[in-house]
Order: C-alpha cells, then sequence, then structure tokens
C-alpha cells in the first residue's frame, strides 16, 4: 500500500519498551497501532463514540497482516487508513503503518468491520450518516 492512497493519518512514535530483545517493534505492537488509527478515523471522521455506554458501533471481524520492514526505537510513526468498501454490516479498512522519514510501508492490514448492536448482541444495519461520512471523506467507496 502506497501512502498516496491514505487521507487519514495517526501520528505516534515508537516507544522504547515496543521493541524485543532483538532490536525491533515487537509484532503485536504493530496490531496497537492500528488500533489506535482506527478508533481515530471513527471519532474523527464518523462520529462513532466508541466508550462503554456506546450502543452501536465496529467490532473487527477479521483482520490480515503483513510485516513488510523493521521500524526500531526512536522512529517516528505514521499510520494511514482508510475504508475501501462498505456492505450492508460491514466495511473493509485497509491501514499501513510508515516510518515518517519512508514512503514504503513497515506493515499493512486490510480489516473486516461489522457494524454491531451492542444491546441485541447482533450485527446491524451500518446508519445512513456513517456511510454518508465514509463518502464524504474518502470519495469513491465500492458500495457506495
Amino acid at each position: 500500500m502506497d501512502r498516496e492512497i491514505f487521507r487519514h493519518f495517526f501520528d505516534d512514535q515508537i516507544r522504547w519498551g515496543d521493541c524485543d530483545l532483538l532490536g525491533h517493534v515487537n509484532n503485536t505492537l504493530y496490531l496497537r497501532y492500528i488500533e489506535s488509527a482506527r478508533i481515530a478515523y471513527s471519532e474523527e471522521l464518523l462520529d462513532v463514540n466508541l466508550n462503554p455506554s456506546t450502543k452501536t458501533g465496529w467490532v473487527l471481524a477479521d483482520l490480515h497482516c503483513s510485516f513488510r520492514d523493521q521500524l526500531t526505537y526512536p522512529c517516528r510513526i505514521s499510520v494511514g487508513s482508510r475504508i475501501s468498501r462498505v456492505g450492508n454490516s460491514s466495511a473493509t479498512m485497509e491501514a499501513a503503518v510508515f516510518a515518517v522519514e519512508k514512503d514504503r510501508a513497515a506493515f499493512t492490514s486490510t480489516a473486516i468491520l461489522v457494524w454491531y448492536d451492542f444491546i441485541s448482541q447482533q450485527t446491524a444495519r451500518i446508519p445512513d450518516q456513517v456511510r454518508q461520512a465514509v463518502k464524504t471523506f474518502e470519495g469513491t467507496v465500492e458500495g457506495l
């Protein structure tokens, strides 16, 4: 994934404690970085509040990831995220972690997010206002 396909970025930095004995970022931390970007995208762009009193919202249903390069401390990172497809109750979110000074992604992922009703404990249709917010921000999106 190229940096140019993303319009939303979440900036962070590698912490010393993110690295393992081999000196690079531990694989589990990349998932935390994209989680932070996914939450920021939802809250900033879609007005989806993800707190304990939330009645509906995204749940992560499926995640595929690829490790493409090592990141080490110290390093500032930028996590690009975008919604590339919207269905009835699910959406595809792509993300990539970039070292700020590099154009090549160190990590890429494709996730399936499902809109969920936490009261009835069932999937639900993605609300029209969320669909419109995605379309307004992303432009052309499969399914919209």
